[in-house]
Order: structure tokens, then C-alpha cells, then sequence
């Protein structure tokens, strides 16, 4: 980020310093980089979005410069909350940069690299009319995952899931009140969270994490919780928060230009010498400005100013989307700015 020029491959992605500033000036002081595009320039380009983030005061966590601890710890209102964040892969598959044994703590992984295996990517890549024969094959006969999507492979993790743990389990020997994970998991524009996604934030809480946010399958899905105690909380996807998918860009038939942002508000009950937490969230939607820029605006600001026949369509996604994120199915709801998840404390 801030170096390299601009992309020509399409899922190559670069972004001038200039972005880092903009979200300083609005108030950003910490930011996740682990997800399946923080190698796509490279070593390079990963060490130097994280300088440059460094030079706009921004602190992040996922990718790391040097070998160091995996989380962040803030605290808020009297809590200590720890911060990690782990992606499952960084489409090497795709953009052929794959870490070194010695740098692979530059990102933290849940699984090695898509791919790695030098064999199994030459029988996925190349285009030869045997290998085309053995995926066919492959795939028929359900051998070596070839049925599925690249990014929804298993790939070996026995070191990455060690690591993992290791980061849960020391941040939390640091007294930490809270632990939010953010993983960037998942398959693409799914209609529900895939079974890795469901597996790995089932196992994130059963280590001890509070809040799993994950996110890359680009539209939004339900969230989970605890309704007798704050202390277990999910939502396997955030969707696109700004994206041109959905508004100019296929697919346009999966809500993708629908996204949310939590909010968690975590307190310390003196009295009671707990700590409880409470949730909710803001539907965004992404649309064309006056000026034909695509912008990312609360659901409730943009609806107000549209006509009558797209204020229609945009109240049954609404609604869609609540049933979706409550596990409801045909209920009413009304349009809030911020929805809440009901929590009664316990």
C-alpha cells in the first residue's frame, strides 16, 4: 500500500498512502491487514503497507515485519481487550508469492499457503491435456479436494493451528478481560457460512475467545449468541463494506452491496466483579453517488432519498437481511440506524 502503482490484474489490489490518511483523519487507530490479499505484492508490498501504516500512526495486526506476539491489547473502560487476527490463506495460488520457511511469521495464518504443495499446484495450474485429465478424474472421484474452490481447500496447518492457539492462550495469560478474533475465512457470495467457517469459529470460542468477527465471503451472514450470558458472541461474514459488486459489478442476485458494521460495547460490573459485553450493528449499503462514485452510506441515510419503486426493493433485502442475521424467517422488522442483539445480562 502507497507504492507500486496501480494493479493490472483484476484481484491484484494496491492502494495509495493517501487511503491510510483518510482513515486516520476519521478517527481509524487500528487495523486488521491478515486477509487473502496482504501478499499480493509480495514481501514488499506487505512490509511496506505496514511502514506505511506506521507513518500515518495506524497500529495493525495479522502481518508482522519481524517475529513477534500475534495480538494487540487495548483497554476500554476499565477492560482489557485483546485483539488477533489470522486469514486462511493469501491467494498464492493465484498471485505465486509464497512465503520462505524462514518469513512465514511475516502472516498469521490458520492453514499453510493455497498450494503449497509444489506437485498438487502444477496438477491445478497447468493447462497440459494430462493434468486437465487428472483433474477431471480428481474431481469425479472427490481425491485431493479438486471438487472444490481453490480458497476453500483444506491445506495441512498443524503449525498454523499451534500457533493459533498459542496466541489465544498468551493473551489471555496476559489478563486480558475480552478476546476478539478476526478471521478472514470462508468461500465467496455463499448463501450460508461454509462448514470450515462454522468449524473455525466454534473452535475459536472453545479456546477461550468472546467475539469471533469473520469475514470474506462478501455478503452478509448470521450471527450467533449467547442470549444468557455476553460472553460468546459471532457473525460469519460482514460482507462488502465498499465494494463495486453488487452496484456496477457481477454477481447483482446476492445482496452484495449490503455489508454491517458491530459495535460492541464492553463494561466492567464492579459490583459483580464481571465483565459483560453488548451488541449491534449498522447496515450499510454501497451505491453510486451524483458523481457515479460507488460510496458506502447507513441503509437508513441512503433509503430516505431514494424513489418510491427502489425504496420498495431496498425494504424487502432489508428485511431479508434481518431474518438472515436473527435466524428468522417472513418476520417484520422496523428500520433502525443501529439494531441491537438482545442481551439481558447474566
Amino acid at each position: 500500500m502507497g507504492g507500486g502503482g496501480y494493479s493490472k490484474e483484476q484481484y491484484s489490489f494496491n492502494s495509495p498512502i493517501e487511503l491510510l490518511k483518510a482513515l486516520k483523519s476519521v478517527g481509524v487507530d487500528m487495523v486488521t491487514t491478515a486477509n487473502n490479499h496482504c501478499f499480493d505484492r509480495g514481501e514488499e508490498g506487505l512490509v511496506q503497507t505496514i511502514q506505511n501504516l506506521k507513518e500515518c500512526g495506524i497500529e495493525n495486526l495479522g502481518t508482522h515485519l519481524k517475529e513477534e506476539k500475534a495480538y494487540v491489547i487495548r483497554e476500554m473502560n476499565g477492560v482489557r481487550v485483546g485483539f488477533l487476527s489470522f486469514t486462511y490463506g493469501t491467494n498464492a495460488f493465484a498471485n505465486g508469492n509464497y512465503m520462505s520457511p524462514d518469513h512465514r511469521y511475516m502472516v498469521d495464518l490458520l492453514q499453510r499457503q493455497e498450494l503449497s504443495n509444489p506437485l498438487t499446484r502444477k496438477i491445478w495450474m497447468s493447462h497440459g491435456f494430462g493434468f486437465r485429465c487428472i483433474r477431471k478424474a480428481a474431481r469425479k472421484l472427490h481425491i485431493g479436494q479438486f471438487d472444490k474452490q481453490v480458497y476453500e481447500r483444506r491445506e495441512f496447518a498443524n503449525k498454523e493451528m499451534k500457533k493459533y492457539r498459542d496466541t489465544v492462550k498468551k493473551c489471555k495469560a496476559e489478563g486480558v478481560d475480552y478476546i476478539i478474533a478476526l478471521l478472514h475465512i470462508g468461500g465467496q457470495y455463499n448463501s450460508k457460512p461454509t462448514d470450515y467457517t462454522r468449524e473455525m469459529c466454534e473452535y475459536s470460542k472453545s479456546l477461550g475467545v468472546n467475539a469471533v468477527i469473520a469475514n470474506h465471503e462478501h455478503v452478509i451472514h448470521e450471527i450467533e449468541w449467547n442470549e444468557i450470558s455476553s460472553s460468546k458472541f459471532c457473525i460469519y461474514s460482514l460482507g462488502n463494506f465498499l465494494s463495486a459488486t453488487g452496484v456496477i459489478r457481477n454477481p447483482y442476485d446476492r445482496l452484495a452491496q449490503y455489508s454491517v458494521a458491530i459495535n460492541i460495547d464492553v463494561d466492567r460490573k464492579i459490583e459483580r466483579g464481571v465483565v459483560e459485553a453488548s451488541y449491534s450493528f449498522i447496515i450499510f449499503c454501497n451505491h453510486l453517488d451524483e458523481q457515479g462514485k460507488v460510496i458506502s452510506e447507513p441503509f437508513v441515510d441512503y433509503i430516505d432519498k431514494c424513489d418510491k419503486h427502489i425504496r420498495e426493493a431496498m425494504l424487502r433485502e432489508y428485511l431479508f437481511l434481518l431474518n438472515r442475521i436473527y435466524h428468522t424467517e417472513g418476520a417484520v422488522y422496523p428500520i433502525k440506524r443501529e439494531n441491537p442483539i438482545n442481551y439481558s445480562g447474566g
